[in-house]
């Protein structure tokens, strides 16, 4: 067997992937939260 030099995975609670935000859950709730924060600031604008 072969040493791997490759680096460890480490854990995060959030990330970003295609423009979606997910939790290590796979759980959108992030995603959705900041959708909302973004509407709500854009009507503020109208």
């Amino acid at each position: 067997m072969k040493n791997c030099n490759c680096k460890p995975i480490k854990m995060v609670l959030s990330f970003k992937y295609l423009g979606v935000t997910m939790d290590f859950n796979l759980k959108w709730s992030e995603h959705i939260h900041n959708i909302k924060n973004k509407i709500r600031s854009s009507t503020v604008l109208f």
